[in-house]
C-alpha cells in the first residue's frame, strides 16, 4: 500500500508539494496533460467539470525525457516519489481512440512517450480508452457535512448532446472542425483497443513501464450518442485478456466499480488483486 497524492500539471509547484509531503504523502501521481489549457470558464483550483464543450484545449505535445526528469527532481527534492502519469493528451491519441486516418503516426508517437517514461523511471502509465472520457458531472453540497463534490444525478444535457468532431475525451483537439462525431458500436471500440495494446504493451514490457487501465467514468452504456467500454466489473477481465502481460494492468478506481450495476465490488476487488493486476 502506498500513500499517493495526485496533482496536475499547473499544481506542480512548490506550495502544492509541501502540502503533499506535509498530508505523509509518499508517492505522486501527475496529470501531465494540462487540462484547463487555453479556457476561463472553469477554476484551476479544482477538478476540471466543463459543460457540453468540454474543458481545455489540448496541444498533443510527446513529453520529453529532459522535461520528465526536471519535475521528477523537483518531485524528489521534497522526498517524493513519482509513481505514476494519469492520462495521455487526448491529440496525443484522438486517432487512435477513434480508429481513424492518422492513428498509425499517433501510435508511434505514443511509443516513445511510453520509452521516455521508463527512461525517467517512472513505473506506471495510467489512461482511459474512452471516446468522451469523464463527463456530465454536476456540483453539489451533498457530502459530509454539506461539503462541496462532485457526482451523477441521472442524465443530462451534457450527456445527451453528440459529441462535436473538434472533441475527444471533453477535450478540445480541433477547433476548427464542425459537426458531430459519428457513431460506432462497442465492439468497434473494442477493436480499437485491441490495436492499442497490440501497439503499445510490447513498449511498454521493454520499457518497464506498467499501463494500467482505468474503467470507464461515468459507468454508463452510452454517453454523448458513443459508447462506453469497461462499464461493469467483468469487462476489465476483457480487457486483460486482450493482451495477456504483466506490463497490461488496471488503475482499479474502487468508487467507479462500486457504481456499476453488475456484481459486487468486493468480490470484483478481490479477483482482480488476487491476479496481481490492481
Amino acid at each position: 500500500m502506498k500513500l499517493g497524492f495526485g496533482l496536475y500539471r499547473h499544481m506542480l509547484d512548490d506550495e502544492h508539494l509541501k502540502f503533499a509531503k506535509q498530508l505523509g504523502a509518499t508517492h505522486i501521481v501527475v496529470h501531465m496533460c494540462d487540462y484547463f489549457n487555453q479556457q476561463t470558464k472553469f477554476s484551476s483550483s479544482d477538478q476540471p467539470i466543463g459543460d457540453k464543450y468540454g474543458w481545455g484545449v489540448a496541444d498533443g505535445l510527446i513529453w520529453t525525457v529532459e522535461e520528465l526528469s526536471a519535475i521528477k527532481k523537483q518531485i524528489e527534492s521534497y522526498g517524493l516519489t513519482w509513481y505514476a502519469i494519469e492520462n495521455f493528451d487526448p491529440k496525443q491519441w484522438n486517432h487512435v481512440l477513434f480508429g481513424e486516418d492518422g492513428r498509425e503516426a499517433q501510435i508511434q508517437g505514443l511509443k516513445q512517450l511510453i520509452r521516455n517514461v521508463g527512461e525517467v523511471g517512472i513505473p506506471v502509465f495510467g489512461y482511459n480508452f474512452s471516446l468522451t472520457g469523464v463527463t456530465g458531472r454536476i456540483v453539489t453540497d451533498e457530502a459530509r457535512g454539506g461539503a462541496q463534490t462532485v457526482g451523477m444525478n441521472g442524465s443530462n444535457e451534457i450527456l445527451e448532446s453528440p459529441l462535436p468532431n473538434s472533441m475527444a475525451w471533453n477535450m478540445t483537439v480541433e477547433p476548427a472542425a464542425t459537426g458531430t462525431r459519428s457513431t460506432m458500436t462497442e465492439e468497434q471500440l473494442w477493436e480499437n483497443l485491441a490495436y492499442f495494446l497490440n501497439e503499445i504493451i510490447p513498449v511498454a514490457e521493454s520499457a518497464g513501464v506498467t499501463m494500467a487501465a482505468h474503467p470507464d467514468d461515468p459507468p454508463i452504456e452510452v454517453v454523448r450518442g458513443l459508447p462506453k467500454m469497461v462499464n461493469q466489473p467483468e469487462k476489465y477481465q476483457r480487457l486483460l485478456d486482450l493482451y495477456p502481460s504483466a506490463a497490461n494492468a488496471l488503475e482499479y478506481c474502487l468508487g467507479t466499480i462500486a457504481e456499476m450495476t453488475n456484481g459486487n465490488v468486493y468480490e470484483a476487488t478481490e479477483h482482480y488483486v488476487a491476479l496481481g493486476k490492481v
